[in-house]
């Protein structure tokens, strides 16, 4: 076996452990939620609210997601998907549960996982005991994937890394550009609420 087989070996067995051992009642019911943009719609609402209300450094968090989430998006979805033509899990494999459609797109690398990262990352780079949550919640929503069959594990682990390594890239450019144009007098923009 070739080293590529016994890492799509490894995925599929890791794909499969998600997908059908830990499948449980409560996890088909759950599992969609989590994956479904619509639910994640008032928590990011709810999210901005609070941005807003920290003021400068909250909407300087603001605008770096959002600029790291017009980045990642695009990006994952439009050009490395095309890229590396991976055909989703529940296209290519017999057996899989199921829980959501399949979606005509490619399987690599997993757009739901680029974003919740990119986001968890800007948001635990300015607020950083907030960290362990947000993380958590990337976490869950890129595991989800999994779950409901749409994607391998390496499909949410890459795409987790791209997330963060834009994210990381936003935040620097983010301070580069307040220190640039002398944006930041009095407070400075990786500060943890008290």
């Amino acid at each position: 076996m070739s080293f590529l087989e016994s890492l799509q070996h490894i995925d599929q067995s890791i794909f499969f452990f998600f997908n059908q051992t830990l499948s449980n009642p409560v996890f088909d019911w759950v599992m969609p939620l989590i994956t479904s943009p619509i639910t994640w719609i008032p928590i990011y609402l709810l999210l901005c609210i609070y941005l807003i209300r920290q003021k400068k450094i909250g909407i300087v968090c603001l605008l770096t997601i959002l600029l790291a989430f017009v980045v990642v998006d695009p990006l994952t979805s439009r050009y490395l998907k095309f890229a590396f033509e991976r055909v989703r899990p529940c296209r290519a494999l017999q057996g899989v549960h199921l829980l959501v459609e399949c979606g005509v797109g490619q399987s690599f690398p997993s757009t739901h996982a680029a974003n919740s990262f990119a986001i968890a990352t800007v948001f635990s780079l300015f607020y950083r005991r907030l960290a362990l949550l947000s993380f958590s919640c990337a976490t869950l929503i890129a595991l989800s994937r999994m779950f409901v069959g749409v994607h391998y594990f390496f499909d949410v682990l890459g795409g987790a890394i791209v997330g963060v390594c834009i994210a990381y890239f936003c935040y620097f450019l983010a301070q580069w550009t307040i220190k640039r144009f002398n944006l930041d007098s009095n407070q400075t923009v990786n500060q943890s609420p008290t």
